[in-house]
């Protein structure tokens, strides 16, 4: 959880669609677990299956699919080593 509150803290400089990261509480007494505080991304989350969607269709995938390709390239050109 820490490694990833500092990841994303450092992420969301360079890469827009990363969620801020505001807080990382290590301290197990406060919730049972650490926990960290970041901001809320809105969007639709495709695990293993899509979800039921109104619109849903060969064209909605197709849309899907280029637009995961084009944020990951995007993702994959931030300069892991920039602070």
């Amino acid at each position: 959880m820490q490694r990833e509150f500092r990841v994303l803290l450092k992420l969301h400089r360079h890469f827009s669609l990363t969620p801020r990261s505001h807080l990382y509480c290590g301290d197990e007494r406060i919730i049972g677990a650490p926990f960290q505080v970041m901001d809320r991304r809105h969007g639709i989350v495709i695990r293993n299956r899509m979800p039921l969607l109104e619109a849903d269709g060969p064209e909605l995938r197709r849309r899907i699919s280029e637009m995961m390709v084009d944020v990951l390239a995007d993702l994959h050109v931030v300069d892991r080593d920039h602070r």
